[in-house]
């Protein structure tokens, strides 16, 4: 026990002598020197940094740099303090050996817009380079790699920031990556974990929350190929609001043109991720159980079985999307979506109580105009079965028609502003299409059984202008076929006016209901008061009046 105690003493006066040795006979600023080509060397980077160094001995050998910078063309990087520890077989030699670096507010510049050749954050095939290799490769000339709140302003069609970036990085045998940052334009706080499984293999886990209220989890696995990479992983999160992201479509220019990645054209490998949202908000609507598969490919981003939920309804679709073209073109299904009551209440005539089955093509320019409706090309069709209708009762109407016999059911009758009550359709058939911000309506109908109606029109969404004109052919059992009642609405969503053309029907059943009073009663009788009425207006209808006399 006596020699163990004397042999660990002997070693630490050893290594004490060794370093107070060393701190004479070790010329700081050649030292310097050779960390300084060492560090050119390792990472092929023409680094400069000032006088303002010091080389330390205690507890270990380590040098510490107050001002570092780094600038090539686009991209600029600047240390506020570098440490940097290295082993001491290279302080004997003279040959430094970097073991630890910790690099503390790092702050890199990034001019975004540079020519294929310089798109260098991560080169994939420059001068026949091997990515895989190359990256394996630097990872063992270091254990520990620290960074403490980096920043990062990355200049594309507009300046990204990145803020608070923390990460510990170990190499040697396997690489293993943590951390986490701030990205400000999307207000999002993201957190990593990388590691190594074998030379060509990294599992990936990330975590970003957008307004400390989105979480999206991600797990997945990255496989490193000779100039291409395959992603295959899963995307979850419990709430998602879409509200809320919209400024992540706008953010997306960062990766239009590949800029981060510079790779060559002839990728073959997919990258594949499956997205779940348990619950994804839009406006005042909640989807559930949102799933798609996106397919990454070199020329296009695919999403495929896509599903979600919408109350008892289920929506289903697939889509493309072309960064080079920024052409997004797509379909998407709605089977037994219900219409209920409480999604209109605005109108007169409200459909509700029913279900719809819709289909519908589209195709759009992402970032075209400021709203993408003026670039929405779409065709599509939504049909009915039994539905409800507010605001006519047409079984009352019809048994009015037959059963005319005095005045006041006839004029009430042929007044469509005194129509009230419920009626249920047996079905409904729509037709859209949507082309330079309108959609237009055409061979649409709706059936009843004492009622036609055809529809055509068009709505301009971006002016919020509505502009239809409709047609409703009554039926009963004594006239299967009248004239059609015109019906006429124009003006906003907002504010909107509906007129009705109805001279042909009115003059049709005035003279029917008429003919029929003459020949049940042989006379018409009118009752004054109603004729008060229609003097006591300050204005008179001459339509009225005929209503009253004409045969």
């Amino acid at each position: 026990m006596k020699k163990l105690v004397k042999f660990f003493l002997g070693s630490l006066v050893l290594l004490c002598f060794l370093i107070f040795i060393a701190s004479f006979f070790v010329e700081k600023k050649k030292f310097v020197n050779l960390i300084e080509q060492q560090i050119k060397q390792e990472f092929g980077a023409d680094i400069s940094f000032n006088d303002d160094i010091s080389l330390h001995f205690v507890p270990f050998p380590s040098v510490k740099i107050n001002s570092l910078k780094y600038i090539k063309k686009n991209l600029e990087l600047y240390v506020e303090k570098l440490n940097i520890s290295l082993t001491w077989s290279s302080i004997l030699d003279l040959k430094p050996e970097i073991n630890n670096l910790e690099l503390h507010s790092p702050f890199l510049k990034w001019d975004g817009n540079l020519k294929l050749s310089e798109k260098f954050l991560v080169k994939v095939n420059s001068n026949n380079d091997k990515f895989s290799s190359k990256l394996n490769e630097i990872s063992k000339k270091f254990d520990l790699i620290k960074i403490y709140d980096g920043k990062a302003e990355i200049k594309n069609q507009k300046i990204e920031r990145i803020n608070s970036f923390n990460a510990v990085i170990r190499g040697k045998n396997n690489l293993r990556a943590n951390g986490d940052f701030f990205l400000v334009n999307l207000n999002s706080s993201l957190r990593f974990d990388l590691s190594q499984g074998n030379p060509n293999e990294f599992n990936l886990i990330m975590q970003q929350k957008i307004n400390e209220k989105n979480k999206i989890d991600f797990i997945g696995k990255v496989n490193l190929f000779d100039n291409d990479f395959s992603l295959n992983g899963n995307v979850q999160s419990d709430l998602l609001n879409l509200d809320e992201l919209l400024l992540f479509n706008k953010s997306l220019s960062l990766f239009k043109n590949n800029q981060l990645i510079s790779i060559n054209s002839n990728i073959k490998t997919n990258k594949k991720i499956n997205f779940f949202i348990k619950k994804l908000l839009l406006k005042d609507l909640t989807f559930n159980n949102t799933k798609f598969l996106l397919l990454i490919s070199n020329s296009a981003y695919n999403i495929t079985n896509f599903s979600s939920r919408f109350d008892e309804s289920i929506i289903t679709g697939n889509s493309t999307i072309f960064p080079e073209t920024k052409k997004v073109v797509g379909n998407l299904y709605l089977k037994e979506f219900l219409l209920e009551e409480s999604y209109f209440g605005k109108t007169k005539y409200d459909l509700f109580d029913g279900k719809f089955d819709c289909k519908v093509e589209f195709k759009y320019l992402i970032g075209k105009y400021k709203n993408n409706f003026k670039s929405l090309d779409s065709a599509g069709n939504c049909k009915s079965k039994k539905i409800k209708l507010r605001g006519i009762n047409l079984e009352e109407i019809a048994k009015s028609v037959d059963s005319i016999g005095d005045f006041s059911t006839l004029i009430k009758t042929i007044n469509p502003k005194k129509w009230t009550g419920i009626s249920t359709l047996n079905k409904i058939d729509i037709n859209f299409k949507t082309k330079n911000g309108v959609v237009s309506f055409q061979d649409t109908s709706a059936n009843h059984s004492n009622l036609d109606l055809e529809v055509s029109g068009d709505y301009q969404i971006l002016d919020d202008k509505i502009n239809f004109r409709n047609k409703a052919y009554f039926k009963t059992k004594k006239f299967e076929k009248l004239p059609p009642l015109g019906i006429l609405i124009k003006g906003s969503t907002k504010d909107y006016d509906i007129n009705y053309d109805y001279q042909n029907l009115k003059q049709k059943l005035f003279n029917e209901g008429v003919k029929k009073i003459l020949n049940e009663k042989k006379s018409i009788t009118i009752n004054p008061d109603e004729i008060k009425k229609l003097f006591d207006q300050k204005t008179i209808d001459p339509n009225k009046i005929i209503d009253l006399f004409v045969n």
